[in-house]
């Protein structure tokens, strides 16, 4: 994963500069796929499309905790108790 200074030289390299993509990319040690997926990201949000997008969900996960109870007492079932 590259750094958010790594990822705005790159995008500074092609813009700024006009360096073909396979010059940037031997540069940097990356790969076409890693660049291009950097270079979708900057033309589409523009700068802020560089940083780190969060992984956490948009919504929270909830649980349902109540649907185990049915199944207790035939666990307890199967045990021998002595």
């Amino acid at each position: 994963m590259l750094i958010l200074r790594a990822r705005r030289a790159i995008i500074n390299r092609r813009v700024k500069y006009g360096w073909p993509v396979i010059k940037i990319c031997s540069h940097f040690n990356i790969n076409r796929d890693t660049f291009y997926y950097h270079w979708n990201n900057y033309q589409k949000y523009g700068w802020e499309g560089l940083e780190i997008a969060s992984r956490k969900p948009d919504t929270p996960i909830s649980l349902d905790l109540s649907g185990g109870a049915d199944i207790l007492p035939e666990r307890d079932s199967l045990f021998i108790y002595l």
